[in-house]
């Protein structure tokens, strides 16, 4: 990935590889120092943020996902602001706000906000019925 691309196309082209469960694709667009902040993970580099799929992770999170759709990406800068819905087997569809900043043609952090209800109430149902 050259250093001239813009930020936008950095940030789609990082969604549409996760959100198709292609990692080794996604994790070609975060810096190395990539810091993440979301509801449930915070990550201080690319390694520990894409995970080994087992546990906290872009790797099993998009085991959970069926799809994406945009419907606003705006870029000022080096900065980008994508609204989009992530399509999940589990949880139904998560509206989710992305705030990224992008350097040298690789994002260098995102934070992440969506509503964790859903999810929150399926771990919830899923641990009552493994208990009884």
């Amino acid at each position: 990935m050259t250093n001239n691309i813009d930020p936008l196309t950095v940030v789609r082209g990082y969604l549409d590889a996760y959100t198709s469960n292609d990692i080794s694709a996604a994790a070609t667009y975060l810096a190395d120092d990539f810091d993440f902040e979301g509801p449930f993970v915070h990550a201080t580099s690319a390694k520990d943020f894409i995970g080994d799929g087992t546990g906290p992770g872009l790797a099993a999170w998009a085991k959970n996902l069926t799809g994406m759709h945009v419907t606003a990406a705006f870029a000022e800068d080096n900065e980008v602001i994508a609204i989009y819905d992530v399509h999940t087997a589990p949880f139904g569809t998560l509206r989710t706000a992305s705030y990224f900043t992008v350097r040298d043609g690789k994002i260098q952090t995102e934070k992440i906000i969506f509503d964790p209800t859903t999810i929150h109430r399926a771990k919830a149902q899923t641990a009552r019925a493994t208990s009884t």
